[in-house]
Formats: C-alpha cells, structure tokens, sequence
C-alpha cells in the first residue's frame, strides 16, 4: 500500500481522555460528510481533497519542522500521492460509521475511531488492510487521521497530546490472492 495515499488518507487536546456517550447529531453528520468526501475522493484519485482531510495543526507541525509555509506542505503530499498512484490500486475502501467507538477529551472535545478497510491491488496480489480511522475535531471542523502507522501516531500525539493515553489498534494484513 502505498505510505502516501495512507498518510494522507487519513493525515484532541487535553491532558485526560475519557469515554463519551454520544456524539450530537450535528457531529455525527460532520463526520459522514468528512467520510463521504473522503471516500468520494480516493475513488475519483482527487489528492487534492485527500490532502484536505489533514488537519491544520498536523499540517502546520509538519511545515514548522521543515522550515517551509504549510502550502508547500500540502503540495509536497499531493505530489507524492501522485507518483505513487500508479504502484497500487486501492479496490475498494470502506469505513464503518455503524461501528465507530466515540471518545472525548476532559475539556469535551470529542473524536471517534472508525473501523476501515482496505483493499489494495498491486505487483500481481489483493491485499486486505484492517485498521482504524480517526475522526478529530480541530477549529470546528472534523479530519481523518489514519492511526495503524508509528511514525503518524507520534505526529498526532505530538501535536495533540491528549492522544498520549489514548490506545489504537494495530492494523490487520491480509493477502487475499
């Protein structure tokens, strides 16, 4: 699977997390839009709103330690994601909204995990991918983070501390044929 259609694919801030009960309906509508135009756009290869479903502070993180504005950034993804498209072929991609486990920080910002599927066509092989999505809020907007990777798991975490507690599953692989 290719690393920069999964960081992108997927590229909040307290101190405790705890369980949440519910998320508003209005959350819960923001992220099966968040999830639609995700899935609308790794179908139609549209990186440019792969790229958009980073949220700003990762993408401001990863700009600050490189030294460049955040555009540049978002135009070095883009770019990556194209010329690693035509490695492999993402099948189909799914995320589980019916299944997602909601979590919210002490200061009750909310975020979810979502079970995601991937299936990915290349050098002859179907791969199957389990893993989760994550759903957070940054500046009332909802973004996709793809949390089976360390090195984004550290980014997120370093960037959103209140995540150092917080667990994520391991992602599952699978060679289908």
């Amino acid at each position: 699977m290719t690393r920069a259609l999964f960081l992108a694919a997927s590229l909040s801030c307290s101190t405790c997390f705890a369980f949440a009960q519910e998320l508003s309906d209005a959350d819960r509508a923001a992220i099966g839009a968040a999830v639609d135009a995700f899935g609308e756009a790794m179908e139609a290869e549209d990186h440019n709103v792969i790229a958009q479903t980073v949220p700003p502070r990762m993408l401001a993180h990863m700009a600050a330690r490189a030294g460049v504005e955040v555009e540049a950034v978002r135009a070095a993804l883009i770019a990556e994601m194209e010329k690693l498209s035509g490695q492999a072929v993402i099948a189909e991609y799914r995320i589980d909204e019916d299944g997602m486990t909601v979590g919210q920080f002490e200061d009750g910002l909310p975020y979810a995990l979502l079970p995601t599927e991937t299936i990915v066509q290349m050098d002859g092989k179907q791969v199957q991918v389990r893993s989760e999505t994550l759903a957070l809020q940054d500046a009332d907007a909802w973004y996709l983070v793809r949390v089976s990777d360390p090195q984004q798991v550290t980014m997120l975490r370093e960037v959103y501390p209140g995540f150092t507690d917080v667990e994520f599953a391991p992602s599952a692989t699978e060679v289908i044929y």
